[in-house]
C-alpha cells in the first residue's frame, strides 16, 4: 500500500512539475510580445478538436498545433500566433485573435449571441436571408451575455468563416 501511495506522489510531482515548465514558457513567449499571422491548414479530431496553423518568421516556415475551441475552425483562417522572439518555434495560437487578410473580401451583418460559457461563445446571424452558426473563444475577462448583439464580419466568398467583433 505504501508503495502505491509513494508512486502516485511521484506522478504528481513529474505532472505539476511538467504544468509549471509549460506555464513558464507561455509567460516568457507571451512577454516576448512578437506575434505573426498563422493559417489554419489542418483540423482534426482526436482526443479533442485541434488545428495546426502554419506561420512563418523572417523566412522560414513553422507550425503550430493547437487544441481548438470547436469544430468550427476551418482551413485557411487566419489567426494571430505570439512566439518567442529568440526561439519561434516556441509559439502560441491566439484562438481569441481572429484576423482576416488585407485582400480578403469581407462584408457584415449583426449576430447575437445565442451561448455562452467560460471562454467561448456561440453566435448566430444571417447573411442574405441564409442562417449561420458559429462558435468563438475569446478573451479571459470579457464580460459577455447572451442575446447581446455585435457586428459580424464575414468573408464575402464563404460567410461560414466570420469574426464576432467583440473588442
Amino acid at each position: 500500500m505504501f508503495a502505491l501511495l509513494v508512486i502516485a506522489l511521484i506522478f504528481y510531482v513529474i505532472a505539476k512539475v511538467g504544468l509549471w515548465f509549460e506555464d513558464k514558457g507561455d509567460e516568457e513567449i507571451r512577454t516576448s510580445n512578437t506575434t505573426t499571422i498563422g493559417t489554419i491548414i489542418k483540423t482534426g479530431s482526436w482526443k479533442g478538436s485541434y488545428a495546426i496553423a502554419e506561420y512563418w518568421v523572417n523566412g522560414k516556415r513553422y507550425e503550430r498545433k493547437a487544441g481548438a475551441p470547436s469544430s468550427y475552425i476551418y482551413t485557411g483562417e487566419h489567426y494571430i500566433i505570439m512566439y518567442q522572439a529568440d526561439k519561434p518555434f516556441n509559439s502560441l495560437l491566439d484562438f481569441t485573435r481572429q484576423v482576416f487578410l488585407k485582400d480578403e473580401v469581407t462584408d457584415s451583418t449583426t449576430g447575437t449571441i445565442v451561448y455562452k460559457d467560460w471562454a467561448t461563445v456561440e453566435f448566430n446571424y444571417n447573411v442574405n436571408g441564409r442562417a449561420f452558426r458559429r462558435w468563438q473563444k475569446y478573451p479571459e475577462g470579457k464580460k459577455l451575455s447572451k442575446g447581446e448583439t455585435y457586428t459580424v464580419e464575414y468573408l464575402v466568398d464563404n460567410p461560414n468563416v466570420s469574426i464576432l467583433k467583440i473588442y
